[in-house]
């Protein structure tokens, strides 16, 4: 049987060896790497998920879907995003807060 090539790396390699990948024959170096990066996609969005969520619970909180009234987003994309960059370092950091945001001066 003769080789094939990846269709991602140009790579030919046995066609036992090969994987597919969303209906795409790839390498297995390449399949491994496609379906890392389609994991972390789905962790960010699962965690954008859980701060929208958490975000539209605080403007139930907070009165802001009365009935009749025209909700206000509770933040902008902009909020969430930045709100998990700062989870990321957080959980980065083993779930630490960084000390010196604690100190007082007195």
């Amino acid at each position: 049987m003769s080789d094939i090539a990846c269709v991602s790396c140009k790579k030919s390699s046995d066609p036992i060896y090969m994987k597919v990948f969303m209906e795409i024959v790839v390498c297995p170096g390449c399949h491994a790497a496609a379906t890392a990066a389609l994991m972390k996609l789905d962790r960010e969005i699962n965690q954008l998920k859980f701060v929208a969520r958490e975000a539209i619970r605080m403007g139930v909180i907070e009165g802001k879907f009365i009935e009749g009234t025209k909700p206000e987003p509770a933040v902008s994309q902009k909020n969430v995003l930045e709100t998990v960059l700062e989870l990321k370092k957080y959980a980065g950091r083993g779930g630490k807060d960084d000390d010196s945001t604690h100190r007082s001066d007195g």
